[in-house]
């Protein structure tokens, strides 16, 4: 399973301006929170992920809830509320207003159970897609070219998607692709 990516060539005037915007949001998105408390418990939307990183062979269980659908205002949850995964507690992790709890390995399944200020439970079960891996000879991507990353594995089905982060020597000039 392949997609293609175009990593266009920068200069760094582009990534001064790039930072500036991408910190600007960062500090929008932090303003756009709220507390459950303030919000019809049952308006709440919930997604939960599970992520794993082979290179630091950890699984992430990720949980994030909104106000007002999908892409919704962020919302921390204020207790007594909580977000389980198996009976585990997941931390707040404010920079990134998301639910997150890590564990070793990779974890096929993991069961959610959100209980929300009104104490009604909910429990989600997600299971970890199949892992892909890319080519071991994989270490350069051209820039300002297109490219095609293969990754070696089962394509992605419906629901699944594939995120690839790359980062250059500069440290600076990050740049995301979602399939």
């Amino acid at each position: 399973m392949s997609f293609t990516c175009y990593v266009p060539l920068m200069h760094f005037s582009f990534k001064i301006s790039l930072f500036t915007l991408a910190s600007a949001a960062l500090l929008l998105t932090a303003c756009l929170r709220e507390e459950s408390v303030n919000v019809n418990q049952d308006s709440i939307f919930t997604e939960y992920r599970l992520v794993y990183e082979a290179a630091k062979d950890k699984t992430y269980a990720r949980a994030t809830f909104r106000f007002g659908g999908a892409t919704g205002t962020l919302l921390q949850l204020s207790d007594p509320a909580e977000v389980l995964i198996d009976q585990e507690p997941l931390t707040w992790k404010p920079a990134l207003a998301y639910y997150e709890r890590e564990s070793a390995g990779p974890q096929a399944t993991g069961t959610f159970t959100y209980t929300d200020l009104d104490n009604n439970t909910f429990t989600n079960t997600v299971t970890l897609a199949a892992p892909i891996a890319f080519p071991a000879d994989l270490d350069t991507i051209p820039q300002g070219a297109a490219f095609t990353l293969t990754w070696e594995g089962d394509p992605i089905q419906l629901g699944e998607w594939v995120t690839v982060t790359i980062n250059g020597i500069n440290e600076g000039d990050a740049k995301i692709f979602t399939t």
